[in-house]
Formats: C-alpha cells, sequence, structure tokens
C-alpha cells in the first residue's frame, strides 16, 4: 500500500465497495431469476412463489440502490457499509424465516454479507456482523422449537452458526493477506 500515490490509497475501500454491490447485484439478480423464471421458491415460503418472487424483488430493488450509491456517491464510507450489510442481514434472515429456518438450505446467504464484512471491515466488526447472522439463526431456531413439539432444529442451528464463524475467520485471514500483498 505504501507504493501506491495517496489518491489509489483512498480510493481501494471505494472500489472494494463497489466491487462488493456488483457482485450483490449478481447474487439478487440469479435470486430473481431462479424464483421467477425458473419457479425455484423456499419451501414454506408464505404466499406461494409469488411471495418469494417479491422477496427477490425486494432484495434486486436494494441491491442496484447500494451499486448506485457505492458508484457515485463516495462520501461517508463506514455509514454506507454497515447500512449495506445492515440490510444484507434483514434480507438474508427474512428469506431463510420464511423457507423454513436452518434446515432450509438458503443460509449458505449468509456467506454474502460476510464476505463483504471480511473485505472492508477490521477483524473485530466482522465478527460482530457474523454474531448477529448466528443470533438471528439461534432466535429463529428456537422460536421454531417452541412453537412446535417436532424435532429441535436448536443444534443443527448452532452447527450452521459455528460454521459461519470458521468461514467468517477464513474469509477475514484470506482478506488480510490479500490486503497486505
Amino acid at each position: 500500500v505504501a507504493d501506491l500515490p495517496s489518491g489509489e490509497i483512498e480510493e481501494a475501500p471505494w472500489r472494494t465497495l463497489e466491487y462488493f454491490a456488483t457482485t450483490r447485484v449478481f447474487v439478487a439478480s440469479a435470486l430473481v431469476l431462479g424464483t421467477a423464471a425458473l419457479g425455484i421458491k423456499p419451501p414454506g415460503v408464505s404466499g406461494g412463489l409469488q411471495g418469494s418472487v417479491l422477496m427477490a424483488l425486494a432484495y434486486f430493488a436494494a441491491a442496484a440502490l447500494f451499486a448506485g450509491l457505492a458508484l457515485y456517491v463516495h462520501r461517508q464510507f463506514k455509514a454506507q457499509v454497515f447500512f449495506q450489510l445492515t440490510v444484507d442481514l434483514v434480507a438474508v434472515t427474512a428469506m431463510v424465516v420464511a423457507s423454513g429456518g436452518a434446515a432450509s438450505g438458503w443460509v449458505i446467504l449468509y456467506l454474502l454479507p460476510l464476505a463483504g464484512a471480511a473485505l472492508l471491515l477490521p477483524p473485530l466488526q466482522v465478527f460482530f456482523v457474523c454474531a448477529v447472522a448466528v443470533i438471528a439463526l439461534l432466535t429463529d431456531a428456537a422460536l421454531r422449537t417452541i412453537a412446535s413439539t417436532g424435532d429441535s432444529m436448536l443444534f443443527q442451528a448452532g452447527i450452521f452458526g459455528a460454521a459461519l464463524f470458521a468461514v467468517a475467520a477464513l474469509l477475514r485471514a484470506l482478506s488480510a493477506r490479500l490486503a497486505s500483498q
């Protein structure tokens, strides 16, 4: 980083945020394509296929807005990052909860905000973002366990939570190594 001109040092985090926002648009468009064109929907989504298409379209609209902000409004870097990650976590949690919780497989979508946090934030904040995701998973699993007399999904949610922490640590280590090169 010391060999870069001062303008490029300030521009590097913004470029990373731009790439992250663009990646989010591609993921959101794949969700829209999967739900609308292919008819893929998470099991148990209330509102059927239309509900899942509307959730995917809302996430796509937010992703497009974030990409525009990242590309054209280079002010308040930390505020943009935290706002984008917050909306990511809320959207992914809504999709996971609507699809049946930790057992649905949509938990993998938590990797997007974790990767973004690992690239854009210091280590303590990366693990905070991961902890928020894990708390959301565990809360959903606990509420589902209380509401039903069936099998408890707490263990499965805990395993997913541990895996998310491991992935966050790995992504942060890789991000630090990339930054040093």
